[in-house]
C-alpha cells in the first residue's frame, strides 16, 4: 500500500454529515494514495478566503506531478495565471469558486501552452469569476490553451463539465488542435466574449447556456465560437466533417453580437437549441466550404423573441 504523502489527508472530512458520493470516494483515494493533492493542504498552503492571493500555493499544488488537483467545496480561491503542466489530467472544483485578483498575466486563470502533446484533461464544477467590465482582455480568459502548432490531434482529449463562467472580459475557454473537445452542462454569465474552439474534431457542446454579454464594443465576440473544424485542408472523410455537435444549449440576451459564430469549413449537427432576445443567432464565414449536412439541419434551431 502507498503511503500517504505529508499533509494531504488533512481535508478529508470523514464525518457523518458527508454526503458520500462516487467523486467523493475518488477525491478521497486519490488523497490517500498520492494520485491527487487538495489545494489547500498544509504542504501548499492556499487559504480560499477569497481575498489572499492563493496564486504560489496553488501553482505548487499543480507542480507536485500528480494528475488531480481539487480546490475544496466552500472556498473562494483568489488567484493569478496558473500553468498547467502536462502531468495533471483533471481539475476538480465542485463548490469552489476560481476569482482572477486581476487582468496582468498574459492568458488568465488557467493556461497550457506548449508545442508538444498536452494529454487529456478533465475540468470539472466550480464557478469562475472574472474581471467584470464592458472591456475585452485576453488576460481575463478562464482556460486558455493554445499549442501553438499546425498538426491537428497534438492535444489530447479536453473536457470541460459542469462549470459556471461569470462576467469574465476573455475566453472562458479557448482550445485547439485537440483529438477532441467536450463543454457539458457549462454556464455563461455576462461574460464578453465566449468560448473559443478551433481545428480540432469531434467538437460537442450540449446542454450550456449563456445569459447577457457585458460587452457592447464593435469587435467580434460571439457567445461560441467555432474556427475551422476541420481545417480545410485537412483529408478528412464526410463522417469526420460532420463531428460538430452542438445540441440543447440555450442563448439569452445576447444582444449585441453572435450567439454562435461558425468561422471556416463547417460541418456537423446543430439542433435543439433556443435562442431568446438574440441579435444574430447564428452566423456562417465561409472560408472553406460550408457543409449541406449543417444547413439541411438548420430547420431544428427554434427561436424566441430573436
Amino acid at each position: 500500500m502507498a503511503t500517504p504523502p505529508t499533509g494531504l489527508t488533512t481535508f478529508v472530512d470523514l464525518s457523518i454529515s458527508t454526503r458520500v458520493t462516487a467523486a467523493w470516494l475518488n477525491a478521497v483515494d486519490g488523497l490517500l494514495f498520492g494520485t491527487a493533492v487538495n489545494v489547500m493542504s498544509s504542504v501548499y498552503g492556499a487559504v480560499g478566503d477569497g481575498s489572499t492571493n492563493d496564486t504560489v500555493a496553488v501553482q505548487a499544488a499543480f507542480d507536485a506531478g500528480v494528475e488531480h488537483v481539487i480546490f475544496p467545496a466552500g472556498y473562494d480561491f483568489s488567484i493569478g495565471e496558473i500553468t498547467v503542466p502536462p502531468s495533471v489530467t483533471r481539475i476538480t472544483m465542485y463548490g469552489a469558486t476560481i476569482r482572477h485578483r486581476a487582468v496582468g498575466s498574459a492568458f488568465g486563470l488557467f493556461s497550457k501552452l506548449t508545442a508538444t502533446n498536452l494529454g487529456p484533461l478533465l475540468v470539472e464544477g466550480g464557478t469562475i469569476i472574472g474581471v467584470a467590465a464592458d472591456a475585452l482582455a485576453v488576460a481575463d480568459s478562464g482556460f486558455y490553451f493554445d499549442t501553438a502548432t499546425t498538426d491537428i490531434g497534438d492535444t489530447d482529449h479536453l473536457v470541460f463539465r459542469d462549470i459556471h463562467f461569470k462576467t469574465m472580459q476573455g475566453y472562458p475557454i479557448r482550445a485547439g488542435y485537440a483529438k477532441s473537445i467536450t463543454i457539458d452542462n457549462c454556464s455563461f454569465e455576462n461574460c464578453s466574449i465566449g468560448p473559443n474552439i478551433y481545428t480540432s474534431r469531434p467538437v460537442v457542446v450540449r446542454n450550456c447556456n449563456w445569459s447577457g454579454q457585458q460587452y457592447t464594443g464593435t469587435s467580434v465576440t460571439p457567445a461560441l465560437a467555432l474556427n475551422a473544424n476541420p481545417e480545410p485542408t485537412d483529408d478528412v472523410t464526410d463522417d469526420q466533417q460532420r463531428e460538430i455537435h452542438i445540441n440543447g444549449c440555450s442563448f439569452r440576451d445576447i444582444k449585441y453580437h453572435q450567439a454562435i459564430l461558425l468561422h471556416g469549413a463547417v460541418f456537423g449537427d446543430i439542433g435543439g437549441n433556443t435562442f431568446e432576445t438574440c441579435s444574430a443567432p447564428i452566423s456562417v464565414h465561409d472560408n472553406g466550404t460550408v457543409g449541406s449536412y449543417i444547413r439541411d439541419n438548420l430547420h431544428s434551431y427554434i427561436l424566441l423573441y430573436v
